[in-house]
């Protein structure tokens, strides 16, 4: 019923609702609808910064969840962040999303954007940026949505997400911009995270030491690789003289990162899951010789750092669409049976040992930016 509800009105609004030229877009303001997940948002940082260099510094407003709102706090382009516990991506309440997005609404009514843009397809983001009031909306959009003036419409077998991100330019008539390396957090906690890492390379060798940075978590339990295989490696790792390995991830990961700390039974482990933001987490991977990690937004920060990254991929997720971009990213994927027992332990360490050069082990090994 909701979703019969809301395209009748989208027909509605559509049919009374004036959409410029796309040409008419330039310099005025923009109000990004970029309601995703942590590793999205690194891959759509290149579109931002498009829409930074053509319509200038401070000219977005953008709405984003938590913690997105940590990784993009510094990037020039942004005049003002919303932070929205939006209901309709992961696991907001609508009990309080809702009311959250009325006052959103009303406030962007009164900022008259001249474009209002989708980066990612949901109905009810696509009638967020109708009710803007903007005079141009555009996006990605779900067949049937007629919420926005210049909508792309989402195909079925889903190219990478930075093509995506491209694509999306592209309609909008701007032009692409190449992957930066580094991202927009807190110069600050930035710093923060850089001098946790810092104390513990010290601590365990000083400079000619080696830290291996590991984010045991995802946002999915089939996308897990299991603790006894990330112990395995771990324990491989610490074998080497000087070595530091650090645990990172948010609260959810703290009970993993505990069992692979007792698995792994050496003082050279250093748990930082749940004490560290986006910008320290930044911070503390930068400051990492190597990085391992599941298909996770960590993993897409590593890469975006210009660390050497290696990711683990299972099935439940294609490396195709969603691997980290960067300069120095090698992505594993195995079959079912052998992501979840130990025998994909061994093509692992082969990767780690090799540092900035890829080896074809696993079923798929992503070692460059999609066109």
């Amino acid at each position: 019923m909701k979703r019969r509800v809301l395209r009748a009105a989208s027909r509605v609004l559509c049919e009374t609702r004036q959409h410029p030229d796309r040409h008419e877009w330039n310099g005025g303001k923009v109000l990004v609808l970029m309601l995703t997940h942590l590793g999205d948002a690194v891959l759509f940082l290149p579109f931002l910064d498009a829409l930074g260099t053509f319509f200038g510094d401070r000219s977005i407003d953008i709405v984003i969840k938590p913690p997105v709102d940590q990784l993009i706090c510094s990037h020039p382009g942004l005049r003002t962040i919303h932070v929205f516990h939006c209901p309709w991506v992961g696991a907001g309440g609508w009990r309080t999303g809702i009311g959250q997005w009325l006052g959103l609404v009303r406030n962007f009514r009164r900022e008259k954007y001249d474009l209002a843009v989708v980066t990612h397809a949901h109905e009810m983001s696509s009638l967020t940026a109708c009710l803007s009031g903007a005079n141009g909306t555009a996006g990605w959009a779900t067949e049937g949505d007629h919420f926005l003036g210049c909508p792309l419409i989402t195909p079925l077998r889903k190219p990478h997400a930075a093509v995506f991100a491209a694509q999306l330019l592209d309609h909008l008539g701007l032009p692409r911009v190449p992957h930066r390396t580094g991202l927009p957090v807190s110069d600050e906690a930035y710093r923060r995270g850089k001098d946790v890492a810092r104390g513990l390379r010290k601590a365990n060798g000083g400079a000619g030491s080696r830290i291996l940075a590991v984010h045991p978590g995802a946002g999915g339990e089939r996308k897990i690789w299991p603790a006894d295989n990330f112990s395995a490696v771990i324990h491989a790792f610490l074998g080497g003289k000087n070595r530091t390995v650090i645990l990172l991830g948010g609260e959810k990961e703290r009970t993993r990162c505990s069992e692979i700390i007792d698995l792994v039974g050496s003082n050279r482990v250093a748990d930082l899951s749940g004490k560290l933001g986006v910008g320290e987490l930044a911070g503390a991977i930068s400051e990492g010789d190597m990085y391992l990690g599941n298909d996770s937004g960590p993993s897409h920060m590593a890469a975006a750092l210009g660390v050497p990254t290696h990711v683990i991929f299972g099935q439940a997720s294609d490396p195709g669409v969603w691997a980290p971009i960067g300069p120095q990213v090698h992505v594993l994927r195995f079959a079912e049976e052998e992501f979840r027992s130990g025998r994909s332990v061994a093509k692992v360490l082969t990767a780690l040992r090799i540092g900035d050069r890829c080896s074809n082990h696993g079923d798929t090994i992503v070692n460059a930016c999609p066109e």
